[in-house]
């Protein structure tokens, strides 16, 4: 099974069913969503609403395409 979340930066982030996904159901990880990155800069801009959750979302992404040009060279 695969997963896919809309990421505003990133668009598009797929996740395989396994350990992440597993990861990301937690209830700590869930939490994230609730927790602003840029603290109240959203109610002066509206369309930067990046979460904590979104942001660890982006680094996973990030990572994984990362290992991947790793592991090819």
């Amino acid at each position: 099974m695969v997963k896919f979340f809309r990421d505003p930066i990133h668009d598009i982030i797929r996740v395989e069913e396994g350990h992440i996904l597993k990861l990301i159901n937690t209830f700590a990880m869930q939490r994230l969503r609730k927790i602003r990155q840029l603290g109240l800069g959203w109610l002066v801009y509206p369309g930067a609403e990046h979460s904590r959750f979104c942001h660890a979302l982006g680094t996973y992404h990030l990572a994984k395409k990362l290992l991947i040009i790793l592991y090819l060279r």
